[in-house]
């Protein structure tokens, strides 16, 4: 790609045009495909700068925040939604100043170190042989590439969506699982889109403690839709993975782990509106992995391929139940707000809650309940 075109598609808004080198095309040509534009493995030339010019630092920081709005806004923005705000029932859209208040997405010099560190290694990452030194420097370069500390909202929709296009850059599957375990690590929506095998449930409390806070929990706002088709489909592929029992049995946990810690995350911050993810993806599963009768999809469970003794089995079985439990938390918590009454510290969340509960779960009970106890054993 030459400079001139680039220079114009990015030129700001009042002055002259930019003309960026060679160099810094390629850079750009790096975080357009970070945020899912262009194809990543086109990228074969790394871009290196001792000293970025700074007209290249805002064109990037203006792409980066341009996706970032898209990519919150775009997700069903249109429909209108109620969340709570200080307790009470507020309704908008995505775009609505009235949900806004309070929030801007924040960035921190982690984007941009990220986006310049990725435009000198992973051209070079994907072009890397086979050989043990060259492995071992690649994982390396990898973990180096993401800083994790004090990063803030802007940053984390960043990282979410370079971690969804990261497969498309030529990496190594190891390479590839470390740099996305490190944009989990310092992207809380990141670890709520993508289960992480590696998080355990203190890593996850502490994460989603971030997202709910209240200057960042917009975020969430934004994305249901994102989420529920997130896990839906994670627990399809899960479902129909044929792989070792110990991998399949870890992939189950961690979904159960990012399940189960979000609805005590939200339960926590008295924000149940934000469990309707939760209700969509536990509705899809009833009718995808989960729609057989109970027995029958134990059945199924124990006798996937490469079982190979009754240890693997229960472990697979307890994996996937705590799966199908989430269902359960959730009719349960709807009975239990439902009791709550006009003027009840939690009545306008309960009255959020339990309608799309009503809407969305509660007719799938039978099945919901009927498969979580199949799978825990638990008889009547």
């Amino acid at each position: 790609m030459s400079g001139a075109p680039l220079g114009r598609v990015l030129a700001p808004r009042v002055g002259p045009a930019v003309t960026f080198s060679v160099n810094e095309g390629r850079a750009l040509e790096v975080l357009f495909a970070l945020l899912g534009r262009p194809r990543g493995d086109a990228m074969m030339v790394p871009a290196k700068f001792d000293a970025p010019r700074a007209a290249l630092l805002e064109a990037g920081a203006r792409c980066i925040a341009r996706s970032v709005s898209r990519y919150l806004c775009a997700d069903e923005g249109y429909r209108e939604r109620v969340v709570l705000r200080d307790g009470r029932r507020a309704a908008g859209r995505a775009w609505s100043p009235s949900l806004g208040v309070g929030f801007t997405p924040r960035y921190t010099r982690a984007s941009r170190a990220f986006w310049l560190a990725a435009a000198e290694s992973l051209p070079l990452l994907g072009a890397l042989d086979a050989a043990p030194e060259a492995v071992r420097k690649a994982t390396r370069v990898a973990s180096d590439l993401v800083d994790s500390d004090g990063t803030a909202s802007g940053d984390w929709v960043f990282f979410a969506m370079a971690h969804a296009s990261l497969p498309a850059f030529r990496l190594a599957t190891a390479q590839l699982s470390t740099v996305q375990r490190r944009l989990r690590a310092a992207s809380p929506l990141a670890a709520l889109l993508y289960p992480d095998t590696a998080a355990g449930p203190d890593e996850l409390r502490a994460q989603y403690g971030r997202l709910v806070a209240r200057g960042n929990v917009r975020v969430v706002e934004c994305v249901e839709g994102r989420l529920a088709r997130a896990w839906g489909a994670y627990a399809a592929q899960a479902w129909a993975a044929r792989l070792a029992p110990d991998d399949l049995t870890q992939r189950w946990s961690a979904l159960g782990r990012t399940l189960h810690g979000w609805l005590d995350a939200v339960d926590r911050a008295d924000r149940m509106d934000l469990a309707r993810p939760l209700l969509r993806a536990a509705a899809s599963m009833a009718s995808g992995p989960f729609a057989g009768a109970g027995d029958a999809v134990r059945a199924a469970l124990a006798t996937a391929p490469g079982l190979r003794n009754l240890k693997e089995r229960e472990a697979l079985l307890a994996a996937v139940a705590g799966v199908a439990d989430v269902g359960v938390r959730l009719l349960r918590r709807r009975d239990e707000l439902a009791g709550e009454r006009y003027g009840d510290e939690r009545y306008d969340e309960a009255q959020v809650y339990v309608g799309e509960a009503d809407r969305v779960l509660t007719p799938a009970r039978r099945q919901v309940e009927g498969v979580a106890r199949a799978l825990s054993g638990v008889i009547g």
